[in-house]
């Protein structure tokens, strides 16, 4: 079975492998939509380290296992505050740190 040239999985399943970025010129073939959806795949690989966080929360999270952005994505808010060392500030800090890379906040978090 011939794979798709436009499907947008199997482009980042390629590029991932590589561990590349993809090329603008094959950019500019996609959707617009395929687009956002390349940008949040991105977003959601980020390491938390990478995000803009301070070091003591990055340590937090990280000592609780949460290395990227996906990870951070999948708790709760109460699950994160549950985490030594890590408390409202904490979350506000995170909170604004998923933002800035333009992704949404989970239901639970908004409190913040």
């Amino acid at each position: 079975m011939e794979e798709d040239p436009l499907d947008l999985r199997h482009r980042r399943r390629r590029v991932k492998d590589r561990g590349q970025s993809v090329p603008d010129a094959i950019l500019k073939t996609w959707t617009k939509a395929q687009r956002i959806e390349y940008q949040r795949a991105q977003a959601l690989e980020t390491p938390t380290a990478e995000m803009g966080m301070s070091v003591r929360v990055v340590n937090a999270l990280e000592s609780a296992g949460v290395f990227l952005a996906k990870d951070l994505l999948e708790e709760s808010a109460g699950t994160l505050l549950a985490i030594k060392n890590f408390g409202e500030s904490s979350l506000a800090e995170v909170s604004s740190a998923i933002k800035r890379l333009g992704l949404p906040l989970p239901r639970g978090w908004r409190r913040t």
